[in-house]
């Protein structure tokens, strides 16, 4: 081999090597990149962490047509099902009635934000009608991470159902117990009418049938307060 083949050979072995090194480094460089972004990612983005709830929920007993209540709930916050909680802020309660023709109708705004979860929340109740109410009662709040900061809305929903009984007597369902509803008992026992809009209230003693005996107990009303219509 001439002298001058010799030199180019010599030129070529440590360029090869030298792209060897640049290549091993380049690897090496790569890989302290991606173990140091999944550190940050660990660092920066917790686990969200939602509260377990036990519900407090007082409803109004003994409801009656035409009459009012009031239903409070409080969301009893325990230890978090998972890590990397932060503390809830700006929580707030709604009621929502879900009935389409519903029992009972709201009389205070339907959310209620208090300064803190165990403030809970009170509803009163208006325009009270027999019959069975569904309502959800759900308490919302946020939670807060950084760094970089980061927000998460829970929501913790309950049902419950109302039951409204009719005012005995009430044989029209007009809210209201008097002569009209004896004159119309009277007119099913003669067979004048076939049903009564709220049969059941003219079931005044409760024995299973309506007639003149039911009557007889509404129009004892004029002389007798309302509490002895009760069987």
């Amino acid at each position: 081999m001439s002298q001058a083949g010799e030199k180019g050979a010599g030129v070529r072995l440590p360029g090869a090597g030298a792209l060897l090194l640049v290549a091993m480094a380049g690897l090496v460089v790569l890989a302290v990149n991606l173990h140091s972004g999944e550190g940050r990612a660990a660092a920066t983005s917790p686990t969200p962490a939602r509260y377990d709830v036990e519900w407090d929920i007082q409803l109004p007993e003994n409801l009656h047509p035409g009459g009012t209540g009031h239903i409070r709930a409080e969301a009893i916050l325990t230890e978090p099902s998972f890590v990397g909680t932060g503390p809830y802020h700006d929580p707030w309660y709604a009621l929502t009635i879900t009935d389409t023709d519903p029992v009972v109708e709201l009389r205070s705004l339907p959310v209620v934000a208090p300064a803190d979860v165990a403030d809970g929340a009170e509803w009163n109740l208006r325009r009270i009608r027999p019959g069975e109410a569904t309502i959800e009662i759900s308490l919302t709040y946020k939670q807060s991470w950084c760094y970089p900061c980061d927000t998460h809305y829970y929501t913790h929903t309950t049902t419950r159902t109302l039951t409204v009984a009719p005012l005995p007597g009430d044989a029209n369902c007009d809210l209201a117990t008097n002569s009209i509803d004896a004159a119309l008992i009277l007119q099913l026992s003669a067979a004048m009418v076939s049903e009564l809009p709220c049969e059941d209230a003219a079931d005044v003693n409760q024995d299973g049938s309506v007639n003149a005996i039911d009557s007889f107990l509404i129009l004892q009303l004029a002389v007798r307060p309302p509490d002895s219509l009760s069987p």
